[in-house]
């Protein structure tokens, strides 16, 4: 497997995919400290979204990759 992500040899492919959920707060929090764009509490609720839904998929492939799952 050496032309695969380094990412995707440390971690899992759920893992590594669910990282890119970030990607719009991210841009949502550099437009607001760059370009001053207003946040709206529904921006706002919606920037905890996306970690609360990554921890979700952290937490279940924890749960699944114990030894009583295998």
């Amino acid at each position: 497997m050496a032309n695969s992500s380094p990412c995707l040899q440390r971690s899992s492919p759920a893992r590594v995919t669910s990282v890119l959920y970030f990607s719009p707060a991210v841009t949502i929090i550099c437009a607001w400290i760059t370009f001053e764009e207003p946040l709206s509490w529904s921006i706002i609720l919606g920037l905890f979204v996306s970690p609360t839904g990554v921890s979700m998929v952290i937490r279940s492939e924890l749960e699944y990759s114990r030894p009583e799952y295998s």
